[in-house]
Formats: structure tokens, C-alpha cells, sequence
């Protein structure tokens, strides 16, 4: 180190290195090769996030920090399905403050010219995770070192702690989307977990191989909810759509004990649970929520509250957010399953997701087309299934009196029915006439009586079973309840 170096002192970015990796030189590193990916990235952006998206879980894979903020830049746009070149980077770079930090304009346009084609980007990838693994290595060494300084107990524990050290690291590269991964497996690949599913099947066991949603007929006519799957149910306003999500969500996540997340784009988190005690409690909804109640009712809900306060035995977590866009909800779903491990979400509802302003561009259809397929990435990415809730278009309210739904009855019909894997419309299926005059004449006499109504959910598409035929359920309006037909209530 020179006279002239020692009087200046470290630079930031050796100061950066000394404090991270507590050495007095750079860490491995490539910006070249850095340069390299985001140049692959601006000249082909669709040959090319798929890859970088697989390799990069984390921006500290980029060692250079103008690297690192090109690379957030160029995948916020990719994940709101927005084109990615050098003026939509640059946009979004100025949007936030950062164009400057990065170099300006020029060093973002001068990306594209460091690279002869986008045909070396996996030569590049593979540069830049290596040396990011080499930092990370480093990093657990230096840990270690730490830990055997501030060590006091026998020494055989601290060679298991550092080899616990150095393990999480391997465990966190093992982690990461490998290459052949990416490309593809061979059949025999998913041989061995298809052969322990036959083998259940010879048994006559695993008929639900989903997560039940709690209602015995649903659960045999789609063998459950599977992971990576979107229901989609659908109904006219006052047809129970919110109840009927939140019953199966309550039967998940009590009765079942898997954690729940619920993105409620309408209702307050409170109304929510308010629905939720009455329905577990079979208390008047209504009564309660208008002041009605007998001392019971509410002895009954304020008994229940503690209940459903305790996450061990009620795990659902709701988050009444409104205003979100589909980035804003995928990134709150990811939040979610890591801080809580969902094993199910349920969005209420699809309309209710704002669009941006390119969306807005397309025209409504093709913004809530975009959603829906965000939706469907959700799923997949978080290996859950995800129940979104939709309105139904007008053309369905004015069908005739007996007419079952149909998948077309949906508001932006086409991204349903590309994206569910299964759509169901709950309705009113006709009575007869002498029934239906007794059950108006009650509910006219007593508006808050406990009166049940027959519902039926038409299943329009099934990707993996039969459709075009309806299960029927009991809606105990009451207390916000659906019930298979057959099971009788109080």
C-alpha cells in the first residue's frame, strides 16, 4: 500500500468489504461478467429473465451495488409484465431516485455493448454465481473465526458450530434453481413419488390428495386442493362468496391446523373475524352486528374471541390492505408463506386488485387477464393453491329463472378460464313453488330468523374431474355458515 493510500485512508467500498467480510481486500468478484448478464438482459429480456430469475434469489448475487439496483430495476418491471429495454430501465431507475447512483443514462445504455449477443449468458450466470458462493463462503469462514474468539464452552462444540456454520451455507446453495434443473427433468425423474401415489390408490386411501377444503362432497368431486392450483368461485352479490371461502378457510387452518393467508381487498380484518367467530360459533350475525344480540349471542362470540386470537389453534393471517396491484399482492403472498408457511390463500376479490397504469393501457379484459395469470404464478412459485374470489358479469344476472351458470357468466371470462383449474358459481337453484312461498313468507315475518337456504355450486371447469354439475350446500345465512346439503345443523 502506498504513502499516498495510507494518508487518504480505505476507500467506501473497501470500508464496505472490511465491515462485511472483516478482510482488507476485495472479495471475488466479476463485474465484467456482471455487466455482462445485464447486457444479455436489455438485448433479449424474454430468452433472458427466465434464466436470471431461476439463478438470482437475491440481489447479492451482483457483487457491484449499480448492479444490483440495474438488476431490481429490470426485474420489478419483468414482474409487472412491463417490456424491459434501456428506456424503460432508465424510467424506472429515475423514478425512484436512483439513475444517478447507477452512472446515469450512459452507463445504462452502454450495458447492451459489452456483450456480442445474449447466446453467452449462461457462460456469465455461471461466473457470477460462482464468485457470489466464493463471498458467501467467505463470509460463514469469518463467522466461524468470530465465534472461536468469543467461544468459552469444550472445544468439541465449537467445531459442531462451525460446521453448522458452514452447512447452512451448502443448504442455501443446494437451495438454488440449478441449471439442468431449469431445463427440464426426465420422466423417471418423478417415477418414485407417482409409484407411492399408485400404491395408494391400490389401497382404496388418498382419495383427497389435496388439502381438504372441509366439505365432504366438494372434497370427493376435486380429490382437494393441490398445490399450484387457482380455484376461482364466483356468485352473484349476497350469494356467499366471502362466507363460503372464509368456512374453508376456517376448516383448513382450526380443523386441519395448516396456516392460512387471507388478502382481503373489501372487507376489514375485523368484520372478517366477526364472520368468523359467528360462523364457528353458529351465533346470529346479523343480531350481533346490529345490536341485537341476546347476552348469550354475545357471551358466545366474546367466549370465542380469545380462541381466534391464538394463532396455534386459529393460524390464519389476514391482510385487509386495499389499493394493491398485482406486484403488491405477490410480494405480500411471498411475505406471507415465508414468515408463516400458508399452505392455502384466499384473495377476495379478483376486480378489486388495482390495475396499473399500462394495464389500464391494455384495456380492463386484458389488465385483469394479467392478474389472473400473476395469480396463477403465485400459486406455482409458492407451491399452494390460491382461492380468488370474482364477481360475475351482468349478462349472468339476466338469465332466466333455472338456468344453471355457465364459465362465460364470469367477468373477464377468458383469464378465468385460461388460468383456473377449478371455477365454481354458487346460485339459487329453483324450488318448488309451494316451498319457495313458505321460505319468502318466513324470511318476510322474521328477516333475522335462522333460516337455511339451499345453494348450489356449479362446477364450470375442472381441470382434473368432471364438471357441468352442481353439490349442494346449505347457506345458513344466520350465522354466515355453508353446510354439505345432508349434514343438519342446530
Amino acid at each position: 500500500m502506498s504513502d499516498e493510500t495510507r494518508k487518504r485512508g480505505p476507500r467506501p467500498e473497501q470500508r464496505r468489504v472490511v465491515a462485511e467480510y472483516g478482510l482488507d481486500r476485495l472479495p471475488p468478484s466479476s463485474v465484467e461478467a456482471e455487466a455482462g448478464v445485464l447486457g444479455c438482459i436489455l438485448i433479449d429480456p424474454g430468452a433472458s429473465m427466465p434464466d436470471c430469475v431461476a439463478a438470482f434469489k437475491r440481489k447479492e448475487a451482483f457483487y457491484d451495488l449499480r448492479h444490483q439496483t440495474i438488476w431490481l430495476a429490470c426485474f420489478a418491471l419483468w414482474d409487472t409484465g412491463q417490456a424491459i429495454d434501456v428506456l424503460m430501465v432508465q424510467e424506472a431507475l429515475k423514478s425512484g431516485d436512483r439513475l444517478e447512483q447507477v452512472g446515469g443514462l450512459a452507463y445504462v445504455a452502454s450495458l447492451p455493448d459489452v456483450v456480442p449477443s445474449a447466446a453467452n449468458l449462461t457462460y456469465y450466470l455461471d461466473v457470477v454465481m460462482e464468485k457470489w458462493r466464493l463471498r458467501k463462503m467467505i463470509a460463514a469462514c469469518q463467522r466461524a473465526i468470530g465465534e472461536v474468539y468469543d467461544f468459552e464452552e469444550k472445544t468439541v462444540g465449537l467445531a459442531t458450530k462451525a460446521e453448522g456454520l458452514i452447512a447452512q451455507i451448502q443448504d442455501e446453495f443446494n437451495t438454488l434453481p440449478q441449471a439442468e434443473q431449469a431445463g427440464g427433468q426426465p420422466l423417471g425423474a418423478y417415477a418414485e413419488g407417482l409409484k407411492h401415489r399408485l400404491e395408494h390408490y391400490a389401497r382404496g386411501i388418498g382419495m383427497i390428495t389435496g388439502l381438504p377444503t372441509g366439505f365432504r362432497y366438494l372434497d370427493k368431486f376435486a380429490a382437494g386442493m393441490h398445490a399450484g392450483e387457482v380455484w376461482v368461485i364466483g356468485g352473484d352479490p349476497g350469494s356467499g362468496k366471502t362466507s363460503f371461502a372464509m368456512n374453508v378457510a376456517e376448516r383448513v387452518a382450526v380443523d386441519g391446523g395448516n396456516p392460512v393467508g387471507v388478502m382481503s381487498l373489501e372487507m376489514s380484518a375485523e368484520d372478517l373475524i366477526l364472520r368468523l367467530l359467528c360462523s364457528k360459533t353458529q351465533t346470529n350475525f346479523h343480531k350481533i352486528r346490529t345490536g341485537c344480540g341476546s347476552k348469550e349471542e354475545l357471551a358466545l362470540v366474546t367466549e370465542a374471541l380469545p380462541l381466534a386470537c391464538d394463532v396455534k389453534q386459529t393460524p390464519i393471517y389476514i391482510d385487509d390492505s386495499s389499493g394493491l396491484t398485482m406486484a403488491d399482492l405477490r410480494s405480500r403472498l411471498r411475505m406471507m408463506k415465508r414468515r408463516f408457511g400458508i399452505k392455502l390463500a384466499l384473495v377476495d376479490y379478483l376486480q378489486l386488485v388495482a390495475l396499473t397504469k399500462e394495464q389500464m393501457y391494455l384495456g380492463m379484459a386484458a389488465g385483469y387477464a394479467d392478474v389472473a395469470r400473476g395469480l396463477q404464478q403465485s400459486a406455482k412459485e409458492l407451491e399452494i393453491p390460491v382461492i380468488v374470489l370474482s364477481q360475475l358479469n351482468n349478462e349472468a344476472r339476466k338469465r332466466k329463472k333455472g338456468d344453471k351458470p355457465k364459465l362465460t357468466d364470469f367477468r373477464e371470462t377468458g383469464a378465468i378460464g385460461d388460468v383456473a383449474n377449478f371455477a365454481g358459481i354458487l346460485w339459487r337453484p329453483p324450488m318448488e313453488e309451494k316451498e319457495e312461498d313458505e321460505l319468502r313468507a318466513a324470511i318476510s315475518a322474521d328477516p333475522m330468523g335462522q333460516h337455511a337456504l339451499p345453494v348450489e355450486m356449479e362446477v364450470v371447469k375442472n381441470k382434473n374431474g368432471p364438471s357441468g354439475t352442481g353439490i349442494a350446500f346449505e347457506f345458513l345465512r344466520w350465522c354466515m355458515r355453508f353446510e354439505d346439503e345432508q349434514v343438519k345443523h342446530k
